[in-house]
């Protein structure tokens, strides 16, 4: 069984600022999340950059998917999920779904999430993680629409 470990981070930096008579007032936000993963919170890990061509693919967190080692997942706990369109033309929508984010992200019979150029979703629990259920709750589709851009596609789980 290959060992894992790393440190996936979630930063928020900003600055609101607006000018007035005599000072610039401004409320700065800055929040570093940092998560540690070993062996005992996660053991395995995919990633790949996904070409969509005006088409759709589903990603089964259950038993068709391998490492980089060739090792099948059949994850029981996703801990960490990050999805980035990288696209950078403004039509270019990535629609998220499957019956994981259905039933075990939002609630639902057929919700989506909408990710715009350069969107990002990125969601973790790495207290208790997220149930993966072979058949029920274990595919994320990403769908292109009418459009051609890359997808990068990260999850941290156990298996």
């Amino acid at each position: 069984m290959p060992a894992f470990s790393g440190i996936t981070r979630a930063l928020f930096d900003a600055k609101y600022t607006e000018t007035a008579d005599l000072a610039a007032p401004s409320a700065p936000i800055s929040i570093v999340k940092p998560i540690t993963w070993t062996s005992g919170n996660a053991n395995r890990f995919y990633e790949e950059t996904i070409t969509l061509a005006a088409t759709s693919v589903n990603r089964d967190l259950f038993g068709s998917l391998t490492d980089i080692y060739g090792n099948t997942i059949s994850l029981v706990t996703l801990r960490a999920l990050l999805i980035v369109n990288k696209s950078t033309t403004a039509t270019d929508v990535l629609t998220v779904s499957g019956n994981f984010i259905a039933t075990v992200l939002l609630s639902g019979t057929t919700p989506t999430l909408k990710l715009g150029p350069g969107g990002i979703l990125y969601v973790t629990n790495d207290t208790d993680g997220y149930v993966v259920t072979a058949t029920t709750a274990d595919v994320i589709t990403i769908d292109s629409g009418a459009d051609t851009f890359d997808v990068d596609f990260v999850f941290i789980g156990v298996q």
